[in-house]
């Protein structure tokens, strides 16, 4: 079964400085670091900045690329709440990862 959870955080400077990990790529530093800071296995896990994904697109896209993958379960969004915008945006990537059973993202 899969589940989702959606996790808040004050603004950190640590949090932010985590690197993006995605599935197409080659990353052993970055995936280094993910599994010391944040999972024992990192193969497992998608890390996107939020300031990285440009449009709407991009966004559904890195959510799609997650929902539709076999192993990887977790998908870690960093979002910068001291972004004037922060609240839209993560209301907006909660409504498409509610969409992801129905096929809808």
């Amino acid at each position: 079964s899969t589940s989702k959870c959606i996790i808040h955080t004050r603004t950190n400077a640590h949090i932010l400085s985590i690197p993006s990990l995605r599935v197409d790529t080659s990353q052993a530093n970055s995936i280094k670091i993910a599994r010391s800071l944040i999972a024992d296995n990192p193969e497992v896990l998608i890390i996107e900045h939020m300031n990285l994904l440009k449009d709407e697109s991009s966004v559904r896209s890195a959510i799609n690329e997650w929902s539709n993958h076999e192993k990887i379960d977790t998908f870690l969004l960093l979002i910068d709440m001291s972004d004037p915008s922060s609240i839209e945006v993560a209301n907006f990537v909660r409504c498409c990862i509610d969409q992801v059973p129905s096929g809808q993202c």
